[in-house]
């Protein structure tokens, strides 16, 4: 087990640039990894802080015991980490950076929505997938059957996004609606077309694209 997560980390380390620890474990939640953060004062009032690994089982719960960062190295302990999400933060590379993961998923996307067929929310998931970027739906904590939002991990430029933060249309909701039009629009294609062109549906939908 330590040396599963060992290697995940140094993965995580090595390919992507997180700027707090919320993004941090977006990223690491791919690997059904947690960092968990603890902050408190002892009984002399001393604050006493660091985080802590674990294993996610497939409810999204840890199932592992935790593992003191620091047993992994000073760069995984909550000063290293804090020291790492400063840095990222302040870089204008890594800000350049951002800005072309942020070009490149919302393209990817765009042109899943625009594929001559009906689409759903798995279908825009595995041609993300395809390009590096991890489609995740996020459930309330306050009730697991509803839906929150989603993000989007670019493996490619070790970016996270919210759907928001990519820009209105990106949200989950806006996404779903996006969905919707299209395959009305393909419906209404469909119902127009007398008849499928040899090569294909290219003539039946090019209005859409």
């Amino acid at each position: 087990l330590f040396h599963s997560i060992s290697n995940a980390l140094k993965y995580v380390s090595e390919n992507y640039s997180p700027k707090d620890l919320k993004e941090y474990n977006k990223i690491l939640a791919q690997f059904n990894l947690v960092c968990k953060v603890s902050d408190s004062e002892n009984g002399a009032g001393k604050r006493i802080c660091g985080c802590q690994y674990a294993v996610l089982g497939s409810d999204g719960e840890v199932c592992s015991h935790l593992i003191k960062g620091s047993k992994f190295g000073k760069e995984y302990s909550l000063p290293g980490l804090e020291k790492r999400f400063a840095l990222a933060s302040s870089q204008e590379s890594l800000l350049e950076s951002a800005s072309c993961s942020r070009d490149f998923i919302k393209s990817s996307i765009d042109t899943a929505l625009k594929a001559p067929v009906k689409i759903d929310l798995g279908f825009i998931s595995d041609r993300l997938k395809a390009n590096g970027i991890s489609l995740n739906v996020v459930m309330s904590l306050d009730d697991p059957t509803k839906i929150k939002g989603i993000n989007f991990v670019d493996n490619v430029h070790g970016h996270t996004f919210n759907g928001s933060e990519l820009g209105k249309a990106y949200s989950f909701a806006s996404i779903n609606r996006s969905i919707e039009s299209h395959n009305k629009a393909i419906d209404s294609a469909m119902r127009e077309a007398s008849f499928v062109p040899k090569d294909g549906f290219k003539e039946v939908f090019k209005s859409l694209n």
